[in-house]
């Protein structure tokens, strides 16, 4: 029976990939980039500086609001963070994410947008990233 098991576990590790083991974890807490990434409503900004200029830019404010980088990724150009709970006004949850996403649109211009579960909350860090 352990075996069969065993057995069961490998066979779904091949077959599904291992795209959907790394964001397991992720989902497990509450935080998934893919899921940020997909919200329909986002604060959307458009900025007249490079996407190395935005994605330090960001890092430095998340850490100016006392919040803390959960995960990040410099080829897929996202940044989750957590913990606004000390800079925020409002209440929220320590665990509640904020994505923050890059994409170039023309040289020296870059499109961030920002999303989280908690609308109030995705508005405080969109315009703090200005």
């Amino acid at each position: 029976m352990r075996l069969v098991f065993i057995l069961f576990i490998f066979l779904s590790i091949v077959f599904t990939g291992c795209s959907s083991l790394r964001q397991f974890d992720k989902k497990l807490v509450g935080v998934s980039e893919i899921d940020l990434k997909s919200k329909e409503t986002k604060q959307v900004q458009i900025v007249e500086k490079d996407v190395a200029f935005c994605w330090a830019s960001a890092i430095e404010t998340v850490s100016a609001l006392s919040a803390r980088v959960y995960a990040k990724d410099r080829k897929k150009l996202f940044i989750i963070a957590i913990d606004f709970s000390g800079s925020f006004p409002s209440y929220c949850i320590d665990t509640t994410p904020v994505g923050i996403f890059f994409k170039t649109i023309g040289e020296g211009k870059t499109q961030v947008e920002v999303a989280s579960y908690n609308l109030e909350l995705e508005k405080f860090v969109a315009e703090s990233l200005k």
